[in-house]
């Protein structure tokens, strides 16, 4: 696998990954959590951690140091959006260059570009950024099974790592645990270690949902609750349904990928590594689609969760997959095929996501500069959800205009009546900012016209 060919295919299509994210930086950053995290980056100057999830500072740290070199706007969104790939890409030529581990940095490739569609539009899910941490950790891991001992170094990083992707994202467990089990039946003589970190890893878990659980983690680990609400009709729920539709129009590598492997498994009689995937994958699928089994769930919100499928995919192919032979070619070609249709399946799903900004220039031109909106007007499908508006319509007035306005989307009547009287203050969900304490740079709140010193509710 020590292919150049190979290597320069990846790299193309990192390259490409990252043209594309500065060509769609702003659909990849006027949208919910990334305009959330950026408004607070830039009006805090500092970190925008969310529910300690702290291994985000990989990436909030772009704009966080271009704000401080004074960027502008624009700029910090373009540093914003590319920074998820470049980390992604330095994590890749980390493992193939430094830790000459190119099964693994196949692997990362595979989980950025086999399915991924809408989250390369939602781009600051932590649990994206934890997989490809993960995978880096479990490249270190390996090193240490080559090598046939471990370093001093490694047993001085490795708990700070494997307390990062605790704390990265609830899933992740699936990620480290299937690595290490692969591992364990790759370096058989040695997974005694291997059982090793993952026993530390499930405790650093245990402590942290005992000490350390947020209200939204413990929210979203509620939806457990549903295995018993759809039993036992788990292969009829809407969410399988759908399921099945994304993968005919998305995901259609998914269905093909998994058969072709467990082909392999059987041809090869490997029955424990066919056990091991089929079970990781069916299982993870199974509980997704059952926490959501009501089907109402959005495809961009779940996207994040299902790509953990690719990295089973990816360590079944890296390691055990399509056999070359002499055909050297044949990897290559597979993964710029694999490249090809992410550029299309990119292209395809951008329309509804610069739609979604339209969309905003268009209320733009007709409401004033204060805003507030009923739900009850605003196309939700277009719009996938209303929270972020402030955000949102800060972050594109901003850098488009030159000039701050400000509009949210009320969620009950009256929600934002209180804020009418007061003119110096831009409204959020959760908490309203006095003008006084934002940067001026980022935050162009200057009242040009005395009707549009006050927020007006506005019907459309």
């Amino acid at each position: 696998m020590r292919s150049k060919a190979l290597f320069g295919v990846c790299t193309a299509g990192y390259l490409l990954m990252l043209g594309a994210c500065l060509l769609y930086f702003k659909e990849r950053t006027v949208i919910l959590d990334a305009s959330y995290q950026l408004f607070h980056i830039l009006a805090k100057d500092g970190f925008a951690i969310q529910v300690n999830r702290f291994g985000a500072a990989i990436t909030q740290a772009f704009p966080l140091l271009g704000s401080r070199l004074g960027f502008s706007l624009p700029v910090l969104m373009q540093l914003y959006s590319a920074g998820f790939v470049l980390f992604y890409f330095a994590a890749f030529l980390f493992t193939w260059l430094v830790l000459r581990n190119q099964r693994l940095a196949l692997v990362i490739f595979l989980f950025n570009f086999l399915m991924t569609t809408h989250s390369f539009f939602w781009i600051q899910c932590e649990l994206v950024q934890g997989v490809v941490f993960t995978l880096l950790f479990l490249g270190l891991v390996e090193r240490q099974l080559q090598r046939g001992i471990v370093s001093p170094v490694f047993w001085a990083v490795s708990p700070l790592l494997l307390i990062t992707i605790v704390f990265f994202y609830p899933l992740l467990p699936f990620v480290l645990l299937f690595g290490l089990a692969f591992f364990a039946l790759e370096y058989r003589k040695q997974y005694q270690w291997l059982l090793a970190i993952g026993l530390s890893y499930l405790l650093i878990y245990g402590i942290k949902v005992l000490f350390f659980k947020t209200d939204y983690d413990s929210n979203a680990m509620g939806g457990i609750s549903n295995l018993k609400a759809a039993f036992p009709d788990y292969f009829t729920i809407q969410s399988n349904k759908n399921l099945a539709r994304w993968m005919l129009k998305d995901y259609y590598l998914l269905p093909i990928a998994f058969a072709l492997i467990c082909i392999r498994y059987v041809q090869t009689r490997q029955f424990r590594k066919l056990s091991l995937f089929a079970v990781f994958f069916i299982g993870l699928t199974g509980i997704i689609n059952i926490v959501n089994y009501q089907g109402t769930a959005p495809q961009f919100y779940l996207e994040p969760q299902y790509t953990i499928l690719a990295v089973f995919i990816g360590f079944a192919w890296a390691y055990d997959g399509l056999p070359v032979g002499s055909k050297s070619w044949l990897l290559p070609l597979v993964a710029g095929i694999i490249v090809l249709l992410f550029a299309i399946r990119v292209h395809s799903t951008g329309i509804q996501y610069t739609a979604r900004l339209d969309w905003f220039r268009k209320t733009a031109q007709t409401v004033p500069d204060k805003t507030v909106l009923t739900q009850a007007d605003v196309p939700l499908d277009l719009l996938k959800m209303t929270w972020g508006s402030a955000f949102e319509w800060w972050l594109l007035s901003t850098s488009e205009t030159g000039k701050t306005k400000s509009l949210i989307i009320e969620e009950q009547p009256g929600q934002y009546d209180w804020a009418f009287s007061n003119p110096k203050l831009l409204l959020t969900k959760w908490e309203p900012y006095n003008y006084a304490k934002l940067p001026p740079l980022y935050f162009v709140l200057k009242d040009t016209v005395r009707t549009y010193s006050r927020y007006q509710r506005v019907s459309q």
